[in-house]
């Protein structure tokens, strides 16, 4: 009975790779989902250099298989264009999600009475929320065909090669994000292409259909990869089943269940150092220094707290965005940890202030080592393209007091170098009736 059960259980692991294989051959022959566009749908309408100022001129004929266009361009002060837009869904402003779709097959014939070699460029137009304004936009995702000399083609265009042209960047400033956007489309626009000369140009859209798959490659993969997950998951849990029942009758199992609380031992003390950590920049978090601190207070040698604050954060987040004040603080982060003694217990406090927990006999080591940590962060490159200093408060650790209390200390002197100007070393120490102030060098 026992070799028919494990019959059985290898037999499920033959069964899920060939259904792996099946599924994987049939997502690449197969699996498709497609979507017609459709061209007698109402709004269908024409777009040209106009809006500019332009001269240019032309005509649209709608009928129910077909958009056709054409279009006289002139010279004048602008770029010469002719377009139409066509609505990809009935209801107004509801647009598509393309992120299934791998890509878009448009029919076209083109014909060029000039005798001109031109382009003609297609536009996904995604209509999303500028937070900036506070108005709804139209995202240009563009993509260009060169037309073959036949009356009529379709051209496959990849979904992934759809970029926002520069026009539309310099357009819309504001927004940050110019990577192409699908999840919203809502109309689509064919336009002469990109030569600046005078040209007549006549352009018919037969269809366009959209093509994708039920399940994209990384969901079928999740999917797969789940499967094998909880397959080998039941298959563990059943044979440690069958392993308790063993160690019932075998003593000697109880060396698996020892080295099994071993592990887990490790896991814990793992995730509890994890625990200790801020996520961003790596450094102790306030449980860790407090963990720290308190481990500390044991030792008779004197210790100082310093305080730092990056300066002017709030404008660099605003001006910049959160992620590059991120960075800046992965940065500053990696400066400390190169610049510092081991010894040195190194954590974020929050935001952009960082705490320093270090050992020093004179309090005149603990000013220097401020200053060189000052020094060093004004000197390193942690912008690219800005400079990014910090200011800094020095303060001894009154063992009698709670971490709290001489956190309050550091931070008055921090307060006291962002008062004068900032970029500077402050110190306030309790008890010792002194307090100084460091000017940047």
């Amino acid at each position: 009975m026992r070799w028919l059960r494990l019959f059985k259980r290898e037999n499920g692991y033959v069964l899920l790779a060939v259904l792996s294989l099946v599924l994987l051959a049939w997502h690449h022959t197969g699996m498709e989902i497609k979507h017609d566009v459709d061209l007698a749908i109402p709004g269908v309408s024409m777009m040209n250099d106009a809006i500019n100022g332009g001269r240019s001129r032309g005509h649209f004929v709608q009928q129910e298989d077909s958009v056709r266009f054409s279009c006289q361009t002139q010279r004048s002060n602008t770029f010469p264009f002719c377009s139409v837009v066509i609505p990809t869904s009935h209801q107004a402003l509801e647009g598509l999600d393309l992120t299934r779709y791998h890509s878009i097959d448009i029919k076209l014939s083109y014909s060029e009475a000039s005798g001109l070699k031109d382009s003609v460029l297609i536009y996904l137009l995604n209509s999303e929320h500028d937070p900036a304004s506070s108005k709804t936009v139209l995202r240009a995702n563009l993509q260009t065909i060169i037309p073959v000399n036949q009356l009529t083609h379709t051209y496959s265009l990849p979904i992934s090669n759809f970029y926002v042209p520069s026009w539309w960047s310099f357009l819309h400033a504001q927004i940050s994000d110019h990577s192409a956007h699908i999840y919203n489309v809502t109309d689509i626009q064919v336009a002469t292409g990109d030569s600046h000369a005078p040209k007549n140009s006549q352009i018919t859209v037969h269809s366009v259909q959209f093509v994708g798959k039920w399940l994209t490659l990384p969901e079928l993969q999740f999917i797969l990869v789940s499967a094998w997950v909880l397959a080998v998951i039941v298959d563990v849990v059943y044979r440690l089943i069958e392993l308790q029942g063993s160690v019932r009758v075998n003593q000697s199992r109880l060396s698996t269940l020892d080295n099994s609380l071993t592990h887990a031992n490790e896991e814990r003390d793992k995730y509890r150092k994890l625990a200790s950590l801020d996520k961003l920049t790596g450094l102790y978090n306030r449980q860790g220094v407090q963990e720290h601190y308190t481990e500390k207070l044991k030792s008779d040698v004197p210790l100082f707290l310093i305080m730092l604050d990056i300066d002017n954060f709030k404008q660099i987040n605003d001006s910049y965005g959160h992620n590059k004040g991120d960075a800046i603080l992965v940065n500053l982060a990696s400066t400390l940890i190169r610049h510092l003694r081991e010894d040195v217990v190194i954590g974020r406090w929050g935001g952009e202030e960082f705490v320093l927990l270090c050992s020093a006999k004179r309090p005149e080591t603990a000013v220097c080592i401020a200053e060189r940590i000052r020094r060093k962060v004004s000197e390193s490159q942690l912008c690219s393209y800005l400079t990014v200093t910090c200011s800094v408060g020095v303060t001894n650790v009154d063992k009698s007091a709670t971490l709290k209390d001489n956190l309050e200390r550091a931070d008055m002197a921090l307060y006291q170098s962002k008062q004068l100007g900032k970029n500077r070393v402050s110190t306030h120490f309790g008890g010792m009736n002194e307090q100084s102030v460091r000017k940047a060098g």
